[in-house]
């Protein structure tokens, strides 16, 4: 053999190779300087892998409570090869333990982006982008199964949550939301480095689930984000009307508390945060989980309210999730000493005074609607499966219809569905169960259908048509038994109790109410809630406020 067909078959082996190798090199530009990711084939497609890409400082030590501090150009070659850290979870709700800081897989340094997508011989071709932001452990190859061999690219993006996330004071000195603004940062990441990753910014889709949609939603609404920074959402069971994690003065106390337990209670708020900067992870999450507060509260750790924060900032095409079965964060077994009693103290915390206005009227009227209208007061179980009930009307499905109301009327393009998996995206983009396989595909088909055309359905035989949401007849999906159903009713009747009915009772001027007795008494533990003596009075001493109520028609046109 000759000297040049040596080197020609050389050739052609090392062509060969870069084509199949799993860990081939990729180059890539950002603004902050050159990465390096790698390549692998999957289906015959060759994919482009950089993981753990940072969009922001690392918000450690003197980073810790601040807003996401500007990367520095580097001339280093970055390699972006491996999964970084996730953020760490120390978020909790009321009914369950802070989980414990995992070192090999989270960390306070967790301020990164993943992006995956098809190498294309034509460049200019832009693809979509789907961006999910998560702090749950993915798999790369369901990422790429499930999104990137459907033409739309994939970017995985993580953000500060729990005390890390949302810890303040209340004023300037920690002003909290830096979740909110790591969100922001991201985003205005993903815009300004589109042209190196060849995707559009024309064409971003994000998608979260649970708390993460929750903030996702209403860090579209913080006044210093760039508009267009994304053009649609899919928000799965949360959103920024999810009342367990709507912004709450509540959390500057539970900072309060936080910084007292780790003996950082100090009187100067600035020396106070400076303490908390300087306490090491480990004792700021056994300090988080000595804070009790009743299930009825919802997150801890949220954001908090903020002139920063304008509702209906930017109008975007959703798609809205709504799970219509308990979450893993809400209690599910029945406790044998639950009682009437029980049940008046949780409907008592949930319906406060604090939070409503005639809320005593409004508790009589949940148990109405949730009790005598339904089942036997005195079985214990149903009294308890009420009450689960009531949380996931109150919680998910309610909020799921009340984000696509807009405060001027203007209604985006929006559709909704209701599903009974927990957690879907992680659930679907890790290593899932095979009977959730039927569930997963369906779920991304119509999410990638949606990024790529804006419609979460197309024409085609093999896809049920979705109509987007126009009226109060609204047409929404629910998936069941790995079906996708299309129904004209979104539980109508808690949407029109929890979104019409009850707001409508606030503006009433109801005289002579009086807070519910949540005595664990067990002689009164069966009276209804007859303390209230407003109801009792005589046909000549009800006024125009309560005829009002009593012609009152139980929907509201929207």
């Amino acid at each position: 053999m000759t000297g040049t067909s040596v080197c020609r078959s050389l050739a052609i082996l090392l062509l060969i190779n870069a084509v199949t190798s799993e860990n081939d090199s990729i180059l890539r530009d950002t603004k902050q300087g050159r990465i390096e990711g790698e390549t692998e084939v999957i289906d015959g497609q060759q994919i482009a892998i950089f993981r753990g890409i940072p969009y922001a400082q690392a918000p450690v030590r003197g980073l810790r409570f601040k807003n996401p501090a500007e990367l520095e150009k580097r001339d280093k070659l970055l390699t972006t090869r491996k999964w970084p850290p996730s953020c760490v979870k120390f978020n909790r709700s009321p009914l369950s333990a802070s989980t414990p800081w995992n070192k090999a897989i989270e960390s306070e340094d967790c301020l990164y982006l993943s992006i995956i997508s098809k190498i294309e011989d034509n460049n200019e071709l832009q693809k979509p982008l789907l961006a999910i932001f998560t702090n749950e452990n993915v798999n790369l190859h369901e990422i790429i199964r499930h999104i990137v061999l459907k033409n739309v690219t994939a970017a995985i993006v993580q953000f500060r949550t729990g005390p890390l996330g949302y810890f303040s004071t209340g004023n300037d000195v920690a002003e909290g939301n830096w979740g909110l603004k790591d969100i922001e940062k991201a985003l205005t990441w993903l815009n300004d480095n589109h042209q190196y990753f060849d995707y559009s910014p024309e064409n971003i889709t994000v998608m979260a689930q649970n708390e993460e949609a929750a903030a996702l939603s209403l860090a579209a609404q913080l006044s210093s984000s760039r508009a267009g920074l994304f053009q649609r959402a899919i928000l799965l069971n949360g959103n920024s009307h999810s009342p367990h994690f709507s912004p709450d003065e509540s959390v500057v106390g539970f900072s309060k508390k936080l910084a007292d337990t780790v003996e950082c209670d100090i009187p100067s708020q600035t020396q106070m945060v400076d303490c908390m900067r300087a306490i090491e992870l480990e004792e700021l999450g056994a300090a988080l989980n000595k804070i009790i507060v009743d299930e009825t509260h919802g997150i801890l750790f949220r954001p908090t309210p903020s002139e920063h924060l304008e509702e209906g900032k930017d109008v975007f095409a959703r798609i809205i999730g709504a799970q219509y079965t308990l979450p893993t964060d809400i209690a599910h077994e029945f406790n044998e000493n639950y009682t009437y009693a029980s049940f008046k103290k949780f409907l008592s915390n949930l319906i406060s005074a604090k939070d409503y206005k005639n809320a005593a009227l409004i508790r009589r009227l949940v148990l109405h609607n949730y009790i005598h209208s339904q089942g036997d007061k005195k079985d214990n179980k149903f009294l308890w499966k009420q009450s689960r009930q009531m949380l996931i009307d109150l919680r998910f499905i309610a909020p799921a219809e009340l984000e696509l109301r807009t405060p001027d009327g203007e209604r985006p393009e929006s559709w909704l569905f209701s599903y009974s998996i927990n957690k879907p995206i992680s659930s679907c983009l890790n290593k899932k169960s095979a009977e959730l396989s039927e569930f997963c595909n369906l779920l991304f088909n119509f999410t990638t259908i949606f990024a790529k055309v804006g419609k979460p359905s197309t024409c085609k035989d093999s896809n049920p048509t979705w109509p987007q949401l126009k009226s109060i007849k609204y047409c929404y999906g629910k998936v069941q038994d790995n079906r996708f159903d299309l129904s004209a009713d979104f539980y109508q009747s808690a949407v029109s109790f929890w979104n019409d009915l009850v707001p409508m009772i606030q503006q009433l001027e109801v005289p002579g109410r009086k807070e519910t007795d949540v005595s664990e008494d067990e002689e009164n533990e069966l009276d209804e809630d007859d303390v209230q003596l407003w109801h009792q009075r005589t046909e000549s001493e009800i006024i125009d406020g309560e005829k009002l109520l009593t012609d009152m028609p139980f929907r509201q046109e929207l």
